[in-house]
């Protein structure tokens, strides 16, 4: 079966942490990896930007182009933030008790 590189990982976290890669425990894992990779995109942008992405959540008119956009202008390399989240992400979930 081919998978997307998130799914890749998630599998191989999931077997290296000998958790069974049932639907339900993969599909948990991938939200909780992908808030992990939205939580440090946030935290990557300058103030100015996350602010005005609040403001823009908060009146309602956010949108994923909205947010891709601030990603892109913001001079942040996109790339380098989601490797250091991943490998962060993996080191907690490595540390921490079995999520089943």
């Amino acid at each position: 079966m081919n998978q997307n590189p998130l799914d890749e990982y998630v599998s191989g976290l999931l077997k290296e942490k000998q958790i069974p890669d049932t639907m339900e425990n993969h599909a948990k894992l991938i939200e909780e990896v992908n808030n992990f990779i939205d939580i440090s995109l946030a935290n990557s942008l300058p103030d100015s930007e996350l602010d005005a992405l609040n403001i823009a959540s908060d009146e309602g008119t956010i949108s994923d182009r909205m947010i891709e956009s601030t990603l892109e202008k913001s001079g942040i390399d996109i790339d380098a933030v989601i490797d250091r989240a991943l490998a962060d992400f993996k080191e907690k979930y490595m540390k921490g008790g079995r999520n089943e």
